[in-house]
């Protein structure tokens, strides 16, 4: 993704106004109160534990998995993606909508050149020999600079350059929402394909040990010790084996084509060489939920769309005053072109006019009501939000609790599972157990190892998702976009979040 190119100076000069205006916003103009929400002093799922920094202070939100593959594909990923790059260009057209917004606090100033060539008839007015009417034909130059400036007297165009600002920087806050999403997307998406090869040789193995079961259970058949069924049994098993196997290779596949797909990649079918997954980082603290509002980009750009909202609300009240707007011209005029530039045909003109709506059909009092009502549409889209970012953050600290249960139990099945099958063998070698006793141990090993892989899939996912939930840094806090201050140009996001 390319930056944007250096603004011009006009652009600078309606950025900064607009900018300006939007500097008098801040979290004084929004009142939590009015979402109406009882905030709990802390997440009900959230153990107590030692105060230790969050998963993202200081770092990117992944970097805590020391996994380099990981890092190095989201790095990729961001850079890459289509989507992202879409939505910088929304950045950029949400920004030149700003400063065309701004740009209507100024006067307005144009230049002028005109030239005309007139002919009159005269009728009445004969002259003594000349037959047919009188007619003359004159030229007019013009040359002049001209000036007209609605004044903000009631705050309208002000009330509307804030919500143009208000939403160029919402539309940052929906493509930091938009990066952070496909960063955890690109997470899972690699745990799945790291579980999917490791799915991969379990079932492998299973196979083969189903297919030695198989060979003997036939050799003890043609011998007169097994019974038909227990070989169509064994048959059973090892086509379901080989079905398990063919769908772990179609997963494999699928898996990495899609995780292709989110680094802006074409299908080439060879991607991760990662065959573990990385350890569970230790789980941050969930903090107070109060302070999802700030955390997350998804509710700060819901809190904007509010405010912008409410400003367009401000404009239609204030349309419905008088507006009083000036004009002024000054050039010169002459019938001859050359005069254009000698002062002494120099002309101009000055005037206000007071314009006050008296009847408009009732469209300016329905415009009032419907931006009132898209304002509590807006508060109500907000707290939505905002419930479903406590819910999202409860299920993912409650699922790590549950999950980190099933991983104990999971770790204790293959443990016994591991003994079981060294002490099978151990029979075997001293002739105290069959072949088949010794596969069938091996092959519920096979099985333990495939409910553990899976289940550690499970608890690194589901720290993703606490992770996107508790509102994830991209960017260390040295190095994050910051938002313009009056007079800066402004930097582009976008490029920012992907170069990192």
């Amino acid at each position: 993704m390319k930056a944007n190119p250096p603004l011009k100076a006009p652009s600078k000069l309606a950025l900064i106004t607009v900018f300006a205006l939007a500097s008098c916003w801040g979290k004084a103009d929004f009142d939590p109160g009015e979402l109406d929400l009882s905030f709990p002093e802390r997440f009900t799922s959230d153990p107590p534990r030692v105060s230790r920094k969050a998963l993202w202070e200081g770092q990117r939100w992944w970097e805590s998995l020391r996994a380099p593959e990981l890092d190095r594909l989201i790095r990729e990923g961001l850079e890459g993606s289509r989507s992202l790059a879409a939505a910088a260009q929304r950045i950029a057209a949400a920004r030149a909508q700003a400063e065309a917004a701004g740009g209507s606090l100024y006067p307005q100033v144009s230049a002028g050149l005109s030239g005309s060539r007139t002919k009159q008839i005269f009728v009445g007015f004969p002259i003594p020999g000349r037959s047919g009417p009188l007619s003359s034909r004159t030229n007019s130059y013009g040359l002049s600079l001209n000036l007209s400036w609605e004044l903000d007297l009631w705050g309208k165009l002000s009330a509307q350059a804030r919500s143009a600002t208000l939403e160029a920087k919402r539309s940052e806050e929906l493509y930091q929402g938009a990066a952070l999403s496909l960063s955890g997307q690109m997470a899972k998406t690699w745990f799945a394909l790291i579980e999917a090869k490791e799915q991969e040789r379990i079932a492998k193995g299973t196979l083969e040990t189903d297919k030695q079961i198989l060979g003997f259970i036939e050799g003890r058949y043609r011998s007169g010790k097994s019974r038909l069924v227990d070989v169509q049994l064994a048959k059973e098993r090892a086509m379901s084996s080989e079905t398990t196997l063919a769908r772990a290779k179609r997963l494999v596949a699928l898996t990495t084509r899609q995780l292709e797909y989110l680094l802006g990649r074409p299908a080439q079918g060879t991607l991760s060489s990662a065959t573990r997954l990385p350890p569970l980082p230790p789980a941050p603290p969930a903090g107070l939920p109060a302070s999802l509002l700030d955390r997350r980009p998804d509710l700060r750009a819901a809190r904007l769309a509010l405010l912008s909202r409410k400003e367009l609300q401000k404009a239609s009240k204030a349309s419905l005053y008088p507006s009083l707007s000036l004009t002024a011209s000054a050039g010169t005029r002459s019938n001859q072109l050359k005069d254009l530039i000698d002062g002494d045909f120099s002309v101009w003109s000055l005037a206000g006019n007071i314009l006050q709506p008296i009847f408009m059909g009732g469209t300016l009092r329905a415009q009032l009501r419907a931006n009132q009502a898209l304002a509590g549409a807006s508060l109500q889209d907000f707290a939505d939000k905002v419930l479903r970012a406590l819910l999202e953050v409860e299920q993912a600290l409650s699922n790590e609790q549950h999950l980190r249960e099933e991983l104990k139990a999971s770790l204790a099945w293959v443990s016994a599972a591991k003994a079981s099958e060294a002490t099978t063998s151990d029979r075997y070698r001293s002739g105290r157990a069959t072949i088949l006793e010794t596969l069938n141990a091996k092959k519920a090993l096979f099985q333990a190892q495939s409910a553990l892989s899976a289940v550690r899939r499970n608890l690194l996912q589901n720290r993703v998702d606490l992770c996107l939930a508790m509102g994830g840094r991209l960017d260390p806090p040295e190095t994050s976009p910051q938002t313009p201050k009056q007079g800066e140009q402004p930097s582009s996001p976008a490029p920012e979040v992907s170069r990192r």
